[in-house]
């Protein structure tokens, strides 16, 4: 009868709302593990745990993938944080500055310079202004593979957004373009660099 039915709804609704709450305890379980996962650079645990999460059933969020990019940046699996990034993309979700700037860290410390340039270029096209320690790990790269004119464009571009440029910065730039002929380059920033106060390493 109409209402009986009507005496159920309340029921069904109590129900439905300690199933929500259950998995949204779930889902804050996992990710509190996922988090230790990425902050000692177990990767490999880290993908397993958000293989087990889509097999309950639960959506990861843009703070789980980014989880998982963290923990592939710690412990250097480039390819893999590309691959999560991508992911991400194609389930729906926005990937953030943290997610975009741990995939730019792991390409950089990984020396993979023209992927982490290009996740820059991507960033920038979202709105995104990459952080210093993205900027740096893409320099470095740079700087250990020959690509002298790429680490000074780098720079142009931190300069560009306005970012604080810290010695470190500088000294890469430098470094980069000594090693790659680039004299005058290195000279120039050198001079830039004690005219706003800035000492450079010994080794400059």
């Amino acid at each position: 009868s109409a209402r009986s039915h009507r005496s159920a709804e309340p029921l069904e609704f109590d129900y439905e709302f300690e199933e929500l709450e259950a998995s949204v305890q779930e889902h804050q379980a996992y990710q509190a593990r996922l988090e230790v996962f990425a902050d000692s650079g177990a990767w490999q645990q880290a993908l397993q745990l958000l293989a087990d999460m889509k097999g309950s059933r639960l959506v990861p969020s843009v703070l789980t993938y980014n989880a998982c990019i963290k923990a592939c940046n710690k412990g250097s699996q480039w390819q893999q944080a590309l691959q999560i990034l991508a992911e991400m993309q194609v389930c729906g979700l926005e990937p953030d500055i943290i997610s975009y700037d741990a995939s730019i860290s792991a390409c950089g410390l990984s020396l993979q310079w023209h992927q982490a340039m290009q996740i820059l270029v991507e960033m920038q096209g979202h709105g995104f202004v990459p952080s210093i320690g993205a900027y740096n790990a893409s320099m470095i790269a740079c700087e250990k593979c020959g690509q002298w004119q790429q680490a000074l464009q780098l720079l142009t571009d931190m300069k560009g957004h306005k970012l604080t440029l810290r010695p470190f910065s500088y000294d890469v730039t430098i470094s980069a373009c000594a090693k790659g002929g680039g004299w005058q380059e290195a000279l120039h920033l050198l001079a830039e660099m004690r005219s706003g106060g800035l000492a450079p390493h010994a080794k400059t």
